[in-house]
């Protein structure tokens, strides 16, 4: 039992900051133990080095812990050099064992903890919680350095695995996520550059993920399910390569049959489509809303009408049921949720009107047949697949790429598509792309 003294003592927060004091202390203690153990433990480095003696560093941990840690030191000679100039090399077999840098004065686990809060928070937010909440005395200089750091030893690390990939050919290690369809969207930014001859420099940016899911049961705010980034300033052709690794690494190829790209329209997005084969393009709704714009000015009636026209083609798109003048339905998933909030919001910067209801049929039997319409649009349009497949010279893969857009509309799994699959498998020798 630790000893501990109610002295001082006027509130439940002292009680609390007092027992923290004494653990804190026990555990500074008991690391100093283990870690002077440890190095005697630790072999002479060898024939050619002399002992200097121990020596002393102290080191910064979490929850305020400041070690003092005497371990042994060994110089070498370094005659290459000669005369006055001889070097005489320091060698701690502790500081190696540990993993620790000579000159550093925090240990890794306060580093890793200073990274993870500057991704959330400014450099200086990170410092200051770093000292209020862990008691660790460290500046915002600090972790901006522990920050590039960690970017440096990142940019290492992706760069090795796209040269191994596309240099020398070898596989990127497949991730485990299954995720039919898959959406990868890229913007640039534009960054003002000071003291440099370019003034200003675009960094792409790059995101992939699974679509969409409701954070809470009321679905009004959606959030990316499996995401991952990439991006900096890269030329087209790394940053492309880089967005493939990284979807390689997340999510597992055989399950994808479905790729959607989205973005601005500029060329280096557009580039995409020579890495992600084969795969959907999209236009952003708010670039291709400015290009409406741009092209028909503010004419309310050109508008409504552009308008009318885009929405009928995204609804088609989507695969739904148009039941009644302008209302359109669609099974209630986070994918279609997400893609009704999208329209309403493209509508209404169009000058135009929309409204978005998720409802429940109460008539028995109603549900059924709204089912049965559905499946019997998409068993039409997969039917079409081997009737095409059947004529001389089939085009495989546009035949491919027609499946995978029936397959989007596919929302009650229909076995005409199964079947459908098998023989297209089965034409292009095993695989459907």
């Amino acid at each position: 039992m630790m000893p501990c003294t109610t002295d001082g003592i006027q509130s439940f927060k002292d009680l609390v900051v007092g027992i923290h004091r004494v653990m804190v202390e026990g555990m500074e203690k008991a690391l100093e133990t283990v870690i002077d153990q440890l190095d005697d433990e630790l072999p002479h480095p060898g024939p050619g080095w002399e002992s200097v003696g121990k020596k002393e560093r102290r080191l910064n941990t979490r929850f305020g812990m400041e070690l003092c840690i005497r371990r042994r030191g060994f110089r070498r000679r370094d005659p290459s050099a000669g005369g006055d100039q001889e070097q005489k090399e320091l060698y701690f077999p502790l500081d190696e064992a540990l993993g620790l840098p000579r000159e550093e004065r925090f240990c890794p686990l306060v580093q890793q903890l200073g990274v993870m809060l500057a991704t959330e928070l400014s450099f200086r937010g990170a410092a200051g919680l770093l000292r209020s909440v862990f008691s660790v005395p460290v500046s915002h200089q600090q972790v901006h350095r522990w920050a590039q750091e960690a970017g440096e030893e990142r940019e290492q690390e992706v760069a090795g695995k796209v040269a191994a990939a596309f240099a020398e050919g070898q596989e990127v290690a497949a991730g485990e996520k299954v995720a039919p369809t898959v959406v990868v969207e890229a913007d640039g930014v534009w960054v003002r550059l000071q003291r440099e001859q370019q003034r200003s420099l675009e960094w792409k940016l790059g995101i992939v993920h699974a679509g969409w899911e409701a954070e809470s049961p009321a679905g009004k705010r959606m959030r990316l399910i499996d995401k991952a980034c990439w991006g900096g300033t890269l030329t087209t052709e790394a940053f492309w390569e880089r967005g493939v690794v990284t979807l390689a690494e997340q999510y597992a190829f055989p399950s994808i049959q479905r790729v959607v790209r989205s973005g601005d329209g500029a060329a280096w997005i557009k580039a995409g489509q020579e890495h992600l084969r084969p795969a959907e393009f999209y236009l952003d709704p708010y670039h291709r809303n400015q290009a409406l714009l741009r092209g028909l000015g503010h004419d309310r009636a050109l508008l409504k009408e552009a308008e009318a026209a885009l929405e009928g083609g995204e609804w088609e798109r989507l695969g739904a049921l148009l039941l009644h003048d302008a209302v359109w339905v669609l099974p209630a998933t986070p994918w279609t949720r997400e893609q009704f909030q999208w329209l309403a919001v493209e509508s209404g910067e169009l000058e135009g009107e929309a409204y978005l209801w998720e409802s429940h049929l109460l008539l028995n039997g109603q549900t059924d047949v709204l089912m049965h319409q559905f499946q019997a649009r998409v068993d039409a349009a997969y039917q079409e697949i081997p009737n095409e497949l059947e004529q001389g010279e089939a085009d495989l893969v546009a035949l491919s790429r027609k499946y995978q857009q029936v397959r989007a509309q596919d929302y009650f799994h229909s076995e005409v598509g199964i079947q459908v699959r098998e023989r297209l498998m089965s034409a292009r020798g095993g695989f459907v792309s």
